[in-house]
């Protein structure tokens, strides 16, 4: 059995290729998602002609999913006909096949079809998404102003921008805001104060609050998906 200083060694030597590769799908292409108002566990992929389950977690990026081979993606729920058969049901579409190696799925309800969902891809390598940066993903119905320390960016509705951040000194704080821009001046929606981590990136995914659109929700996601290929392929004691 390989050990396991020999098996790191060699996932990362596969891995950060395999991320920062843009065009050669040969290298595989994995998927992950995450949700913007949408938690299910109950939708599913066809994948080398398996059903294959997936999870979405409103404001919390997933585990890894290998779509290699598929492209555009179909996900459907599974039930059951009064016959015994299978019935599958498409909730969702995606089109990965010009998102490089690593994409992200954004999920949100589509408001014009109860039931199904609207999907934002994005693409989610190193290169594209590097460690360090912020990418703040605005599936409001707000123009929005993010601003950092005193970097100002603004982000229309379903549109993201990638913010290369000037590394602070160390151990220091950013202040960071999310304020509504579509009325000729700023109204603020969100103010904390968050850690630079250099080794990390930071998605800023900002949605509607349930029930008010005038407001919105911010969740800051923390993440290398180098470490996540570790974690989730690491062997098992």
């Amino acid at each position: 059995m390989i050990s396991k200083p020999l098996f790191i060694f060699a996932l990362l030597a596969l891995a950060i290729p395999c991320l920062r590769a843009q065009d050669d799908v040969d290298t595989g292409r994995y998927f992950r998602t995450v949700g913007a108002g949408v938690t299910t566990t109950a939708l599913y992929f066809s994948h080398k002609g398996k059903d294959k389950n997936i999870s979405i977690s409103d404001g919390y990026r997933s585990l890894l999913y290998d779509g290699k081979g598929t492209g555009k993606l179909v996900f459907y729920t599974i039930s059951t006909s009064p016959e015994g058969k299978q019935v599958d049901t498409t909730v969702a579409q995606a089109d990965i096949s010009e998102a490089g190696t690593l994409a992200l799925l954004t999920f949100s309800p589509d408001p014009n079809a109860p039931g199904t969902y609207q999907v934002q891809v994005l693409p989610d390598d190193l290169t594209t998404f590097p460690l360090g940066s912020y990418r703040v993903v605005n599936r409001s119905t707000l123009p929005i102003t993010v601003k950092l320390g005193e970097q100002s960016t603004d982000v229309a509705p379903n549109e993201n921008r990638l913010i290369v951040y000037p590394p602070p000194p160390k151990g220091s704080c950013i202040l960071a805001s999310v304020s509504a821009s579509g009325t000729g001046s700023l109204r603020l929606l969100y103010a904390n104060t968050w850690a630079y981590k250099n080794n990390y990136r930071t998605e800023i995914l900002v949605t509607p609050r349930p029930g008010n659109t005038n407001f919105v929700s911010v969740n800051r996601l923390l993440d290398n998906p180098t470490v996540l290929l570790m974690k989730q392929f690491l062997p098992k004691d």
